[in-house]
């Protein structure tokens, strides 16, 4: 880290518009008699001088008492509110939103089930214990007597200048298993290595695992993460690593950088929304897909690329081949080309997906045809043709259409 202070990266970091939204909340706190913080990776991003975008403020006490205080005092506005765990959406004057927690304690009934909260408004340091890896643990103070002033208590500050992810105990991928997924993330978004104990624990973990329950849910959530970065390296370290024995039981062999270069390749700028699930689809069958609780788009990719695989086409020409994906998303078409290389996959998204008949049902009725089924099948001939065809033209379809109008 360069040697500024830590209001120095904060004003750095943050525009005008986050850093006004901070003071609010930090009169607010003073004036309601409360700790409150700045706490977990947008610190670290903030020491490591990311962009920052958002924030996660926690308060050391109930957060849904603060914020109606707030509210009272024409601070900010409430959003919503969650009872159950402490949490607060709040809106201030500038229409920027921001959610509040509480510090709370959380303890685990089983391996890998979701946490359930023992104590709401605990003390700072109780809260710090539940988190994941020291460098996500470190809090900024926003009371105006000690503003800006950070507070490190595992030591994130020493790990974060060695560049390391270092869990907080030794039960802690035991507990929450999808803190393996997430340390894979961090190590590929911020270029940091696993601490050589986190990465043994880690791999015990995943030696041993043989379909622990698990909550699916959460394994999604920071997979499509993960994924998301479109990395081949992180892809590899995930199948190499035994790292997919969270979301499947067996695997498709699959390399990370033929999935990239596919994506690079074929999916469309303004299409990326679904870039993770490329990665996922490749690994994995729709039986373990449906354990992770995948939408209907999601799941329609996932089948999809099944039938593509399961199926053995010879095809004798681009009629043909225009047929066979044109009803799968286009997602499902480069998993495919990543697991077969399949010559016909790309010449049908570089080539074919996109042709059209000039002519169409408007048309073929100004040359004399009627309304009814002939006017499909004189479309799909037109289509088939021009498909077939090199410089199949305008007039070339017109006469098609006259002559199959006439056969008739």
């Amino acid at each position: 880290m360069e040697n500024l202070s830590v209001l120095e990266k904060l004003h750095n970091s943050f525009d005008d518009k986050l850093l006004d939204s901070i003071k609010i909340i930090s009169n607010c706190a003073d004036t309601f008699g409360i700790r409150a913080f700045i706490i977990g990776g947008v610190v670290r991003d903030l020491l490591l001088e990311k962009p920052i975008y958002d924030i996660d403020i926690v308060v050391e006490g109930n957060a849904i008492n603060f914020c109606r205080y707030g509210e009272e005092n024409n601070f900010f506005q409430i959003c919503r509110i969650s009872e159950e765990f402490g949490t607060v959406k709040i809106r201030l004057k500038n229409n920027l939103e921001i959610d509040i927690a509480s510090t709370r304690i959380e303890k685990y009934p089983t391996s890998g089930c979701l946490p359930v909260i023992e104590k709401l408004g605990c003390t700072l340091e109780e809260d710090i214990k539940r988190r994941d890896f020291t460098v996500n643990t470190l809090a900024l103070c926003l009371n105006s007597k000690n503003f800006g002033t950070l507070i490190d208590l595992t030591g994130g500050i020493t790990d974060i200048n060695k560049k390391e992810l270092k869990i907080l105990h030794d039960k802690s991928f035991i507990d929450d298993p999808t803190r393996i997924i997430r340390a894979l993330r961090f190590k590929y978004k911020l270029n940091f290595n696993l601490e050589k104990h986190t990465q043994k624990l880690c791999d015990d973990y995943l030696k041993n695992f043989n379909n622990n329950p698990i909550c699916y849910e959460r394994i999604k959530q920071v997979t499509k993460l993960a994924f998301s970065l479109n990395s081949a390296k992180l892809f590899d370290e995930f199948v190499f690593k035994n790292i997919y024995k969270l979301v499947s039981t067996s695997i498709r062999k699959c390399s990370g950088t033929k999935i990239f270069e596919a994506i690079s390749t074929f999916l469309p700028k303004d299409n990326l929304s679904n870039l993770w699930l490329i990665y996922l689809a490749c690994l994995i069958n729709t039986q373990d897909a449906q354990k992770l609780n995948l939408n209907t788009k999601e799941m329609q990719i996932i089948v999809a690329l099944e039938n593509l695989l399961t199926q053995n086409p010879n095809f004798q020409n681009n009629f043909e081949i225009y047929n066979f994906f044109k009803q799968s998303p286009i997602e499902s078409i480069i998993c495919y080309i990543s697991l077969t290389n399949s010559t016909a996959a790309k010449c049908y998204l570089t080539k074919l997906k996109n042709i059209k008949t000039d002519l169409n049902a408007k048309a073929l009725i100004q040359l004399g045809y009627t309304e009814g089924k002939l006017i499909g099948y004189t479309l799909e001939k037109l289509l088939e043709a021009k498909l077939n065809k090199k410089n199949f033209s305008k007039n070339d379809e017109i006469q098609l259409a006259k002559k199959i109008l006439l056969d008739f």
